[in-house]
C-alpha cells in the first residue's frame, strides 16, 4: 500500500513540474541569416509567459560577447488569452567576416512571489556576415550610398525661418555699417574764430581795398563801422547792428572796459555818423585815424584769456 502511495506521489509531482515548465517559453531570431559588413542586425527575444510569473530583461551585451550590442529598445508586451507575451529588440552589429552563433541566453523569472530565481534559455541563433565583393580596377566608394533622410514641413519651415533671419541679420548689420560710414563722410571740420581775430581780419581787408582813397569815402566809413558794431555784438552780446550811437554807448556802460576806450568808441561813432548822415567830407588824415581807432578799439578789448583760434569742433 505504502509503495502504491509513493508512485502516485512520485507521478503527482512529476506531472506538476513538467505543468509549470510548460508556463513560460522563450525563442530568439534574426531578420535574416546573411549580412554583410556594417550592416545593422535586428536580434529579438520574445518571451512567452503566464500572468503570475516575474520576467526580467535578459543583459545580452553580457551574454553575447562576440557581437557589439547599438541599441536596445524598451520591450513591447503583448496579452492573449491568458498569457503576457514580452518581446525584446536589440539591434547588434559585427564587423569580421565569419560565421556567427549567439549561444542560448538565459531568462531568469521569478514564481510569484517567490524569490527563487528560476531559468528558461532562448534558443541560440546562427547567422553569417560577409565582406564586399572588392574589384581593385573600379573607382573606390563608399560602402553603402548616403541615406537620404526625408523632412517634414515642420522641419522645411525651420530651415527657411532660419534662413530668412539670418538674411535680416545680414541686411540689418548691412545697413548699421553703411549709415556709420556716411557719417563718418558727412563730418566736417568748423573752425571757431575769436571774433577780435575776424574783426582786425576784417579791418586789414578793408584797408587793402582803398576806398577812401579812391573817393568811396562814405562806403569806407559805413564799412568800418559795420566791422565794429558786429564785433561789438560777437564779442559782449549787445544789439549793436541795428542800434544808434547813443544806444551803443548806453550798452558798453554795462561792460567794464578800460575808460579811455569808451572816449575812443564814442569818437569813432560819432565821426562816422558825421560822413553818413551830415554828408561831412573829412580829410584823409581823419580817414587814417578812423581805422587806426578801429584796431585800438578791438586789440584793447581782447579777453584776457581766450580760446585759441585755431579750436576746432567737429560737427556731426
Amino acid at each position: 500500500m505504502v509503495k502504491k502511495l509513493a508512485i502516485v506521489f512520485i507521478f503527482f509531482f512529476y506531472s506538476f513540474d513538467n505543468s509549470y515548465s510548460q508556463t513560460i517559453s522563450a525563442r530568439a531570431f534574426t531578420d535574416k541569416s546573411d549580412y554583410q559588413v556594417g550592416d545593422y542586425i535586428n536580434y529579438t527575444i520574445e518571451i512567452t509567459h503566464n500572468h503570475d510569473l516575474q520576467v526580467f530583461k535578459p543583459p545580452l551585451s553580457e551574454l553575447a560577447k562576440d557581437i557589439d550590442v547599438l541599441k536596445s529598445d524598451e520591450p513591447v508586451v503583448e496579452e492573449n488569452q491568458g498569457q503576457k507575451t514580452i518581446i525584446y529588440r536589440y539591434v547588434i552589429a559585427k564587423y569580421d567576416s565569419t560565421d556567427v552563433t549567439i549561444p542560448e541566453i538565459p531568462i531568469i523569472y521569478h514564481l510569484g512571489k517567490d524569490t527563487t530565481s528560476l531559468t528558461v534559455a532562448a534558443n541560440s541563433v546562427q547567422f553569417i556576415v560577409r565582406t564586399l565583393p572588392v574589384n581593385t580596377s573600379a573607382e573606390i566608394k563608399d560602402v553603402k550610398p548616403p541615406i537620404f533622410i526625408p523632412m517634414d514641413l515642420l522641419t522645411i519651415l525651420l530651415i527657411l525661418l532660419a534662413i530668412l533671419l539670418l538674411i535680416l541679420l545680414v541686411l540689418y548689420l548691412y545697413k548699421r555699417n553703411q549709415k556709420k560710414k556716411q557719417k563718418m563722410v558727412e563730418r566736417k571740420r568748423v573752425y571757431i574764430i575769436p571774433p577780435h581775430v575776424k574783426a582786425l581780419t576784417e579791418l586789414h581787408a578793408l584797408e587793402e581795398k582803398k576806398l577812401w582813397q579812391q573817393g568811396l569815402v562814405k562806403d569806407y566809413h559805413t564799412g568800418i563801422t559795420e566791422i565794429i558794431r558786429r564785433y561789438f555784438e560777437d564779442r559782449f552780446k549787445i544789439l549793436a547792428l541795428e542800434s544808434s550811437t547813443t544806444e551803443i554807448l548806453e550798452q558798453l556802460t554795462r561792460v567794464v572796459l578800460p575808460q579811455d576806450i569808451y572816449k575812443i568808441v564814442n569818437d569813432f561813432l560819432n565821426n562816422a555818423d558825421l560822413v553818413k548822415f551830415a554828408k561831412y567830407k573829412p580829410l584823409p588824415s581823419v580817414n587814417e585815424e578812423m581805422m587806426k581807432q578801429a584796431v585800438d578799439i578791438v586789440e584793447n578789448t581782447v579777453p584776457v584769456t581766450f580760446e585759441k583760434s585755431s579750436r576746432e569742433k567737429v560737427n556731426v
